[in-house]
């Protein structure tokens, strides 16, 4: 490819301005890294493997129709100088118009985002069904006693805290320490005293060995094996070795 381009600004049928401005056709070419990226959440959960491949290479061998479409319209111009030198102006107009359409975009969201942030301040909504109302924190119009309104923070969907305690679903976990504590994923979590699923000990796991199996609903440390926060056979876990 970098020979073609090389042997495209040699050529000397082609005036230089029009070589550079058809060159601009090439621009969107510098984010392929992003798109490639973005391509790659094809493979998350796909139905059908096949379409999933044939759908990613597509897009990621984009570069090329620009390679191609700066072939034509050099033809083109070779035929028709005014219309060879309409397409990319109009590319280069689009595509500043395009960018300037996904900043307001970006700059609208990020303006209502903030104003409804600004309201959910003014009424102590935190989030996840949590309200902080008269220094206290209610969770769907239950106070949580045990929780400081001044220190209170949601960790996730789950989970909550605030500078002693740890909360599941607003439920106090007194037994955590609150130092060691760590979330894994699944529901299990741990300190360094016990393992946890759900919120609550699991019994028989030990947490200095305990870990989650990712992408799983199992976990197990040097003796036991568990799914779902029940203990079971470990043959059933060497599937996912």
């Amino acid at each position: 490819m970098v020979n073609k381009i090389l042997n495209y600004f040699k050529s000397k049928d082609l005036p230089r301005w029009f070589k550079f401005l058809n060159l601009s056709i090439l621009l969107p070419i510098s984010i392929w890294p992003y798109i490639f990226f973005t391509t790659i959440f094809f493979f998350d959960h796909p139905t059908n493997l096949g379409t999933t491949l044939f759908y990613f290479f597509i897009v990621n061998i984009y570069p090329l129709y620009f390679i191609i479409l700066i072939y034509l319209n050099t033809k083109l111009f070779k035929w028709n100088k005014i219309l060879g030198s309409i397409l990319p102006i109009l590319f280069i107009i689009s595509s500043l118009a395009s960018i300037l359409y996904i900043g307001l975009s970006i700059y609208q969201t990020q303006k209502k985002y903030s104003e409804e942030q600004t309201e959910r301040n003014k009424l102590g909504i935190i989030g996840n069904g949590f309200i902080k109302r008269d220094n206290k924190i209610f969770l769907n119009d239950s106070i949580i006693i045990e929780a400081n309104s001044n220190t209170f923070e949601i960790v996730n969907w789950e989970w909550s805290k605030d500078g002693k305690l740890y909360f599941y679903h607003g439920k106090p976990v007194q037994t955590i320490d609150y130092k060691t504590f760590k979330l894994l994923d699944y529901g299990y979590a741990k300190d360094k005293n016990n393992v946890y699923y759900d919120g609550e000990i699991l019994l028989d796991a030990e947490p200095k060995t305990f870990v989650h199996i990712e992408g799983t609903n199992d976990g197990r440390d040097k003796m036991n094996c568990f799914r779902s926060g029940e203990k079971v056979d470990c043959s059933v876990l060497l599937s996912y070795e």
